[in-house]
C-alpha cells in the first residue's frame, strides 16, 4: 500500500499531514501535553485512541520519560490548533 496523500487527478500530491502553517513546531513538554489533554476533557486512554498511540505512550510523554517525535508533535499541534489550545 502507498502513502496516504491529499489531492487527486494530475496535480502534485502532498503527504496527508503536511501543513505549511506548522513548519516551526512548538515545544511539547510533559506539562503542556497534560494541559492539552485536560483542555480536551480526555483521559490518557481517550487521547491515545484519538491520535492512535498506546495509552502507555501518553503516560510516558506526560511523565517525561519520553518525548513525542516530530510527526506526533505535528499531530499534537494540529489537535491543539483545532481545539483553540494556546500554542
Amino acid at each position: 500500500m502507498g502513502r496516504k496523500t491529499v489531492g487527486g487527478g494530475n496535480k502534485k500530491r502532498r503527504p496527508l499531514l503536511y501543513h505549511r502553517r506548522f513548519k516551526e513546531l512548538p515545544e511539547w513538554t510533559p506539562e503542556r501535553i497534560r494541559q492539552l489533554r485536560l483542555h480536551l476533557g480526555l483521559t490518557q486512554s481517550a487521547l491515545a485512541d484519538t491520535i492512535e498511540v498506546r495509552q502507555a505512550t501518553i503516560s510516558e510523554w506526560e511523565s517525561g520519560l519520553y518525548r513525542p517525535r516530530r510527526m506526533m508533535r505535528l499531530v499534537l499541534t494540529i489537535l491543539a490548533d483545532q481545539a483553540a489550545f494556546p500554542l
